[in-house]
């Protein structure tokens, strides 16, 4: 590798996104790490957008604006532009916890023969000023996550660049799963790990993709667990073994323990009067979203989990 390569490439789809796309590049921003480029893939945005990832100050954001065949087909181009060691897939209104880049560079260079890390979330609500734990995904296997159904979370996932996978332009017209496809395909005979510090928050707004597109529900994972067992090599009848096998396993894991996880965490709050939680969505929304606000070990490690 020359010494010019960046460590990380960030991957940005967006369409008209600016009322997020400031939050978003802050969040790259003050990680204050060395060797990272931005690709922001535009599919045409005219709402000032562009405008703002251009005036940003201390990014090096390479900018391409052409149509596209949606989300699946923008960051497959951006990922075909990028030049770092290291990729990540961060939504155009989703945000980078703080200390995250940190945390992935220090993974991946304990164990170099790593290929893939993720980890579990937040989501915000900005309009409520309220930060919550996503649901826990410790341990998820290529089994829980292509045998049954469990999400990884796009903001949480960092890849070696060298493994990238791409689907075919036949998966362009996906809109509702989109991170499921291109994370199922990706992960196949990878190395992986892990993270226990939450990586990236989601931001959950009335309108976004994942809400105008609840039709496709039924339609689109069968589309994409086909195309996962096919490159495989499962017939039909392996497929329903495997599931029956497995499927003991995935719910005390997957299911059980993510829900009492959640019910342990309920418990703290009501006992400590929702005082932690409401440290956390102060430190979020007033220091890490502040450009104003430093960096400080105290607050990585009160956004950590």
């Amino acid at each position: 590798m020359s010494a010019a390569t960046p460590r990380f490439s960030i991957l940005i789809p967006v369409y008209n996104a600016a009322g997020f796309i400031e939050a978003t590049l802050l969040s790259i921003a003050k990680q204050n790490f060395p060797g990272v480029e931005i690709i922001l893939m535009d599919g045409g945005s005219n709402d000032g957008t562009l405008d703002i990832a251009r005036a940003y100050p201390g990014l090096d954001i390479k900018i391409t604006s052409e149509p596209d065949k949606g989300q699946l087909h923008a960051l497959q181009k951006a990922t075909q532009k990028a030049t770092g060691e290291i990729c990540y897939w961060l939504n155009a209104d989703d945000i980078l916890m703080p200390g995250s880049l940190a945390e992935v560079d220090k993974a991946f260079r304990d164990d170099p023969t790593l290929d893939l890390v993720f980890s579990d979330d937040f989501a915000f609500y900005e309009e409520r000023q309220l930060l919550v734990n996503g649901g826990l995904i410790k341990g998820m296997t290529f089994a829980d996550h292509s045998l049954y159904y469990r999400q990884m979370y796009s903001e949480c996932v960092f890849w070696k660049r060298e493994k990238t996978v791409l689907l075919p332009e036949s998966f362009y017209d996906l809109r509702l799963y989109t991170d499921y496809a291109f994370f199922l395909n990706l992960r196949i005979g990878l190395k992986e790990k892990w993270l226990p510090k939450r990586l990236g928050a989601f931001r959950s707004v009335a309108g976004q993709i994942s809400q105008t597109y609840q039709d496709r529900r039924r339609t689109e994972p069968p589309r994409i667990k086909a195309h996962c067992f096919e490159r495989q090599g499962w017939s039909p009848q392996s497929i329903a073994l495997r599931r029956a096998l497995h499927g003991p396993s995935f719910f005390l894991r997957q299911w059980l323990r993510p829900a009492i996880h959640a019910a342990l965490r309920a418990a703290g709050r009501k006992l400590d009067g929702g005082a932690s939680r409401a440290a956390k969505n102060d430190a979020f929304f007033n220091d890490w979203l502040n450009p104003q606000k430093p960096v400080t070990p105290a607050l990585i490690q009160l956004l950590y989990r």
